[in-house]
């Protein structure tokens, strides 16, 4: 799993979700299973995306299709997560 703006499912540089396939996944889907796969709930997720006020992070929180900044943190921790599985050999 990754989120990515190099797929042609991303459009006006809005990043997508995709499987390990490669399949975008729609967004209520594919952020459930990135935050679960890295552990991290959707306030998490918001905070580390810069919204430091409840206010935002509710914001986040209701909206279907989350932030840009909220995807690239969501992001980035898949891509560590995935350097620690091919690290330790998983």
């Amino acid at each position: 799993m990754k989120i990515t703006c190099n797929h042609t499912a991303s459009k006006y540089g809005i990043p997508v979700i995709l499987d390990d396939y490669g399949n975008p996944y729609r967004y209520e889907i594919g952020v459930e299973k990135a935050l679960e796969a890295i552990g991290w709930s959707m306030r998490r997720a918001a905070r580390e995306a810069g919204y430091a006020t409840e206010e935002g992070v509710h914001w986040v929180i209701a909206m279907k299709e989350p932030s840009i900044p909220v995807l690239n943190v969501i992001g980035a921790a898949l891509e560590r997560l995935e350097q620690e599985k091919a690290r330790n050999g998983a």
